[in-house]
């Protein structure tokens, strides 16, 4: 084992030997097309651009974005004003990292150097990149400003809301809330229609509350129910009367037929599940015979759609006002993929698509007397002499959502 695991090693140093003569060779080229500069400041544009809590980083990326900030304070020098003109010099440390970069002159910034190019930056392709790098770097910079504005407009209306609401709260609570259901969610609880929808999303919320106790406590009650609204009604207008006044004499058992859960309670496959929640950028996880439908049935994944802070301050909590796609529609649309157009998957693809709760696992076995080599699925790694493994068939899970939660201590203890 010592002795794979030092060839292994071996190829690992090979690689990434490899790979760093392939950054050294673009750091040239660039460097002749005196683009070297230009192309750091976009890898630096990128590091700063990405929307991210910086408590949540891991240590080494705090470590990173901040040596790379204290370098961009360094390289930034203040314009000088014209003759006569009042000097309103910004101290540096008040500038956002994304409006520095656009502020500094190329000529102050430190050559480029390969270690500085993350892996992924050197490819077969990367010629096309760097003939288009003066492109990608303006581009860059329109979506930062594009970006910036709309985070902006984001924040103005969030606190324009909230604003408006407290006011209204302090003086009725009633019309706050009308306020809240008719900007938020479209309903005017003031008529008739608009109390008769309020009761119908309460009572949509109760049976999210239910299905959340049945799954944990008991299992899954219906595999394709869900939520229909981006937002939670207000907690105050459930009142105490909750069975009576929205139930009536059905249970909560009894989820409703209806448009957010239809009659079949089946689990979707596991491609059909990834249709119903991702948008169109991440289609690349599913395989390749799906690239199709987001393009027939483009209203069902838009690519730009409005987020809302809802009185929260960070963009990651905001809430993204996606539509709910029609769940019929997308699975006949998959349906006519496969069973009218003659479209199959491959068996890997197959195997992936399966929502049977047993499977099969390879397992260690040293009792295995297999004299044939254990074919790696790693190409920089030499295949193991012998094949120490054994399949076995895993089905501990097929009991999932057919028995109930017992709350009592285990044997033992």
């Amino acid at each position: 084992m010592r002795d794979l695991q030092g060839k292994g090693q071996v190829l690992n140093n090979a690689n990434k030997e490899k790979i760093f003569q392939k950054k050294k060779s673009k750091v040239e080229k660039l460097k002749i097309d005196n683009k070297a500069k230009t192309y750091k400041k976009r890898l630096i544009s990128k590091v700063f651009a990405e929307d991210v809590d910086e408590k949540s980083l891991p240590k080494y990326k705090k470590t990173e974005r901040a040596n790379l900030l204290a370098k961009l304070r360094q390289w930034y020098k203040p314009a000088k004003p014209q003759e006569g003109e009042e000097t309103k010099t910004q101290a540096v440390e008040e500038i956002e990292p994304v409006d520095l970069i656009k502020m500094i002159d190329e000529g102050n910034m430190s050559d480029l150097r390969p270690e500085e190019i993350p892996d992924d930056q050197v490819s077969e392709v990367e010629q096309i990149e760097m003939e288009t790098l003066d492109d990608l770097a303006q581009a860059d910079m329109g979506a930062l400003d594009a970006q910036a504005q709309m985070e902006q407009e984001i924040e103005k209306q969030n606190l324009k809301f909230m604003s408006d609401f407290v006011k209204l709260y302090t003086e009725d609570a009633n019309r706050a809330k009308a306020y809240f259901y008719q900007t938020k969610i479209d309903i005017d609880i003031t008529s008739e229609d608009g109390m008769k929808a309020r009761k119908k999303m309460l009572k949509k919320y109760l049976e999210g509350m239910q299905w959340v106790l049945f799954y944990y406590y008991k299992g899954s009650p219906h595999w394709r129910w869900y939520y229909p609204y981006h937002y939670a009604p207000m907690i105050s207008d459930l009142g105490i009367n909750i069975v009576q006044d929205f139930l009536g004499t059905t249970t909560i058992s009894n989820f409703e037929i209806d448009f957010n859960c239809p009659q079949n309670s089946q689990p979707y496959t596991p491609f059909q599940q990834l249709l119903c929640i991702m948008p169109q950028r991440s289609f690349k996880l599913l395989p390749d015979e799906y690239a199709v439908i987001p393009k027939i049935m483009s209203s069902e994944f838009p690519t730009q759609f409005n987020v809302d802070l809802n009185g929260k301050t960070n963009a990651w909590e905001a809430i993204v006002l996606i539509p709910f796609v029609d769940e019929i529609e997308v699975i006949n649309q998959e349906k006519k993929l496969f069973e009218i157009e003659g479209m199959k998957l491959k068996e890997s693809d197959q195997i992936r698509n399966s929502t049977a709760f047993a499977y099969w696992v390879y397992k260690y076995d040293p009792t295995g007397k297999s004299n044939k080599p254990l074919p790696s699925t790693l190409t920089s790694m030499t295949d193991p002499l012998f094949d120490l493994t054994s399949c076995q068939l895993i089905n501990e899970y097929e009991k999932v959502g057919t028995v109930a939660f017992e709350p009592k201590v285990l044997k033992g203890v």
